[in-house]
């Protein structure tokens, strides 16, 4: 009898041990996170490059062990680049049950999010929205790419070193863009403006427009025609930027061009040679994404173009930054998603593929940024601009 209850405690004691052997390595549950961009309609190339950008991020995550064991998952959404799609792409992930969201991908967009997301408490990191009417807020909104504050102003600062004296002063600029992201545009014009204004040119003329069925609308060539400006500056998408400089090529190619970075995506990259098949026009763009000789921009293009079977550009790659952001932040405070916020806003450094990024306390970022020539053979480097904290 005796021998037989001293077996039941060794059985015991055997099946106590089996079960905290299984639990202490059964799978962690994962941390999920969701994505937002606009994968259908005009913008869609901002979107899909984000979303395949993400999903690159979170494979290496993964790779490297998770966050702290867990494996993260990424839910991608589509908000069609609309406030509406905004609205009903958050509520899906909210319900289902994302610890943060990576997005979205234009200004518009962020500025309807944001209420949403600070009633809820929900971080979002995104890795393009740049309008500077959400900088400086101690919200629950992020951001891995500087502001127009900082861009826009830097480049029409650009824009007058490089440009000759005018032969009739003052110099007058034609402002065009789209307001269908209205909330990036007219941040990235003002603050052009701001900066050109003090040197006594003159900055009067804007056209504004939508377009429909991707083609621009003909009263802006016509506006073009009539003012004849002695510059150009662009806040349009690729798309749009590569029929207007296609147009100016065939019609005013002695006009100089100076284009913010959201028309730098292979939309307009890849018709260059088609752009400038007979003439070219001065066109410089602010942009952020280095140039490739870096080695680890080459490594992380080489794996996105073998991966997607397409050009890797700027929205896939600050996607991917965003989300190493995110992991870093949930590695250093254990994997407690209620204080994310609280670790983001103490400061965060990343070593990004980009380069070195610090997100402050208010969600806004500081990071090198370019300027590019366009020629028909391709973008080429001319300047890095390196924000104040790095100087």
């Amino acid at each position: 009898m005796r021998k037989r209850n001293v077996f039941y405690v060794l059985v015991f004691f055997i099946l106590v041990s089996v079960g905290f052997l299984w639990l202490f390595h059964r799978k962690k549950p994962p941390i999920v996170i969701g994505f937002m961009g606009p994968l259908t309609g005009k913008y869609s190339d901002l979107g899909v490059l984000g979303r395949n950008g993400a999903m690159l991020a979170v494979e290496d995550v993964n790779a490297e062990g998770g966050i702290n064991g867990h494996l993260l998952v990424l839910i991608p959404e589509d908000d069609k680049g609309t406030p509406e799609g905004t609205k009903e792409v958050f509520q899906k992930l909210r319900d289902a049950g994302v610890v943060a969201i990576v997005g979205p991908m234009l200004s518009t967009n962020a500025v309807t999010l944001k209420p949403l997301i600070d009633d809820a408490r929900l971080v979002a990191v995104s890795p393009t929205v740049s309008t500077s009417r959400l900088s400086g807020l101690k919200d629950y909104f992020f951001r891995v790419m500087n502001d127009n504050k900082t861009r826009a102003r830097g480049l029409a600062q650009f824009a007058i070193e490089t440009l000759p004296e005018p032969p009739n002063p003052p110099r007058l600029w034609c402002l065009v863009y789209d307001i269908g992201n209205w909330e990036y545009t007219s941040d990235f014009i003002e603050n052009f403006v701001t900066t050109v204004e003090v040197q006594g040119d003159l900055t009067a003329y804007r056209v504004a427009y939508l377009s429909k069925k991707e083609l621009i609308p003909e009263e802006v060539f016509k506006s073009i025609e009539v003012v004849k400006p002695d510059v150009i500056v662009l806040a349009v998408s690729a798309i749009d930027a590569s029929q207007i400089i296609g147009w100016l090529a065939d019609n005013f190619p002695d006009i100089p061009v100076f284009a913010g970075a959201w028309a730098m995506t292979p939309e307009l990259i890849s018709h260059l040679p088609y752009i400038f098949h007979r003439n070219t026009v001065n066109v410089f763009a602010e942009h952020v994404a280095p140039p490739e000789n870096i080695r680890e921009i080459q490594s992380f293009e080489d794996r996105f173009n073998k991966r997607y079977g397409k050009k890797m550009a700027f929205p896939a790659l600050y996607a991917y930054n965003a989300v190493r952001i995110l992991a870093k932040a949930l590695k250093e405070n254990g994997g407690k998603v209620e204080k994310l916020k609280e670790t983001l806003s103490s400061g965060i450094n990343c070593d990004c593929i980009s380069g070195k990024i610090f997100v402050d306390e208010f969600g806004d970022c500081y990071h090198p940024w370019w300027i590019y020539k366009l020629e028909k053979d391709g973008p080429k480097f001319v300047r890095e601009v390196l924000p104040q904290w790095q100087k």
